[in-house]
């Protein structure tokens, strides 16, 4: 029998589906967050091939996400300020295949491992900490237990979420707070897995580690249909572009070979 019929009820269910939808959310950040906490030493090492597949793709489409760099004839031959918001930096991916590009990166991640990882490399630049620094900071959660300043969130000129976005427990909410943190006409750029892309070994028992990484993961990718909705359903939608990378990411990872066929997605705030 169907108990959400009476208004007193349907207010009962739609309570307890909202505290549902919390508590799953803060349940999935908190996996994150310990998992990468633990890992965060040894990301750089764990992860290499796929870290510098990224860098690689990213520059080589760097035209295509935006035509808005310190190179480019739209940025007065650099003239202004141009901003990267790097959500889920973790070590600082995105950041470095970027950096030569913009004037200004801020990373973004929940993990207080991570942000130190990416701050290390920060340092190494010999660039002010005004120009590439990053935060511990959950967008989802709103900052409320690590509020940051205003121009910390905000008018970016480019917003990057890298291998990320099937971590988060609520794309749809995040895409929309990542929308808020763009100036007219900036775009965000969201690259990650095709869904049931990940090929490996199957004729082995999970690790402890393994075990771990899998329970830290909302959604095996997105399609081309569901990401253009969630640009769109972000106010993004404007010259949205979704394309499935021709050569799978390799990486080798907890003793197994994973081949990972990734797309990357584009979208400008009107």
């Amino acid at each position: 029998m169907n108990i959400c019929t009476s208004r007193r009820n349907r207010e009962i269910c739609t309570l307890e589906s909202l505290r549902h939808q919390v508590t799953k959310m803060t349940d999935i950040a908190a996996r994150n967050k310990e998992k990468f906490d633990k890992d965060a030493s040894t990301h750089l090492s764990d992860w290499a091939e796929l870290i510098q597949a990224i860098i690689n793709e990213l520059v080589a489409r760097r035209h295509w996400m935006s035509s808005k760099w310190v190179d480019s004839e739209s940025s007065a031959a650099g003239c202004r300020d141009i901003r990267l918001l790097d959500y889920a930096c973790g070590s600082g991916t995105v950041s470095k295949a970027l950096l030569p590009f913009i004037t200004q990166a801020v990373g973004l991640d929940i993990s207080t491992g991570m942000v130190s990882e990416y701050n290390k490399w920060a340092q190494s630049t010999g660039l002010d900490s005004d120009k590439v620094w990053a935060y511990e900071y959950d967008m989802l959660a709103g900052g409320e237990s690590k509020p940051l300043p205003q121009q910390k969130l905000s008018d970016f000129d480019i917003v990057v979420v890298s291998m990320a976005l099937h971590h988060v427990s609520d794309p749809t909410k995040l895409m929309q707070r990542l929308a808020k943190c763009l100036r007219p006409g900036g775009t965000c750029v969201i690259l990650d897995r095709v869904p049931d892309s990940t090929s490996s070994r199957t004729d082995v028992t999970l690790s402890t580690s393994q075990a771990e990484m899998l329970k830290t993961v909302n959604q095996h990718g997105f399609s081309e249909g569901e990401m253009r909705r969630l640009y769109q359903d972000a106010g993004l939608g404007h010259k949205f572009d979704y394309v499935v990378i021709p050569h799978p990411f390799k990486a080798q990872v907890f003793g197994q070979e994973l081949s990972i066929t990734g797309f990357i997605a584009r979208g400008e705030l009107v």
